[in-house]
């Protein structure tokens, strides 16, 4: 495991799990979608494993994106796409908590998430700081 942070009393770690995951449609598109979704949801999805709460996270290698969905939908269906992940389950993050709880101590500010994640052709990657401002623009 890459590190291990505790939230809100719970022990987090984030995974070195590595795939090359990537999406098909215009990342432009993928990320609005993204982010109206989360804000008429009002949560963030992730992929957490029931044992060690290990946080999902994919990447080539290198570096690690924490994946992300804007539903448990998405998350599923990236999970029954994936037969290597089948210990994962998907974790409703709130987005208050998300926003306030998680970017800046277990997602550094400013770094890229993959939203929306899934295997195919083209990647997209976004910011927290452009994510936070898509969201809480879309916000009702």
């Amino acid at each position: 495991m890459a590190s291990v942070l505790t939230f809100a009393g719970q022990r987090l770690s984030f995974g070195t799990l590595y795939c090359m995951a990537v999406m098909t449609r215009d990342a432009d598109s993928v990320l609005n979608e993204f982010c109206a979704e989360v804000a008429r949801g009002n949560a963030v999805w992730a992929l957490r494993h029931p044992t060690d709460a290990a946080v999902y996270s994919a990447g080539d290698g290198a570096e690690s994106t924490l994946a992300l969905w804007s539903s448990r939908d998405r998350a599923n269906r990236y999970l029954d796409s994936r037969p290597d992940l089948s210990d994962f389950r998907p974790l409703q993050i709130d987005w208050p908590i998300f926003r306030r709880g998680w970017i800046g101590s277990i997602v550094p500010t400013a770094s890229e998430i993959g939203v929306n994640w899934n295997a195919s052709e083209s990647a997209c990657h976004a910011t927290t700081d452009e994510v936070i401002a898509k969201v809480e623009g879309n916000a009702i």
